[in-house]
Formats: structure tokens, C-alpha cells, sequence
């Protein structure tokens, strides 16, 4: 409750090779959506290409690309570490 979005962005799941792994993001990406229903905040789902697209031009960019683009919009000093955390601000913008 310390935090109020007005919307929720969620990364699509997409097949991987590796099950644990799908169905782990899964259940993450289910209580995420579940929070924000019961709150009546509305959900978006985006692919990691339209994620990519969005931020960077191109839905076949490349996790460098993705993480210049995000240090350089969100003006931050350094590129976002892990990748992953790159990505996740990349869902945010």
C-alpha cells in the first residue's frame, strides 16, 4: 500500500526449453496479475519483442541494445545490472 501504480505491466511467457522455468515465470507473473485485479488496477501483457521495439526500434534487439537504450532514456549512469533488471525497466517505459 506504500506504492500506487495506475497500471501493471507484465512480460508475456513464451516457450522455453527448460519447464521449471516457464512454469516458475508463470506463477510469478500470476500473482502480479492477481494483486493488481483485486486492487482494480488494470494489466498489460507485452511480448518481449514489443518490449524490445518499444525501447529500442527493433523487437530483435539484442540484450545490449536493450540496456544502452534504458541507461540513456531514463538518463541513469550506468547500464542496469543484471541484464534482466534492464529488461524489467524496459517493461516499465
Amino acid at each position: 500500500d506504500e506504492h500506487s501504480p495506475g497500471f501493471v505491466a507484465v512480460e508475456r511467457v513464451f516457450a522455453q526449453h527448460n519447464v521449471r522455468t516457464v512454469m516458475g515465470t508463470a506463477q510469478a507473473s500470476a500473482v502480479a496479475m492477481l494483486c493488481a485485479a483485486r486492487r482494480g488496477i488494470p494489466v498489460a501483457l507485452h511480448t518481449p519483442s514489443e518490449v524490445k521495439a518499444a525501447v529500442t526500434g527493433s523487437g530483435r534487439a539484442e540484450k545490449a541494445q536493450v540496456g544502452a537504450m534504458v541507461t540513456r532514456l531514463l538518463r541513469l549512469d550506468a547500464p542496469p545490472k543484471p541484464a534482466d533488471a534492464a529488461d524489467a525497466l524496459a517493461l516499465a517505459i
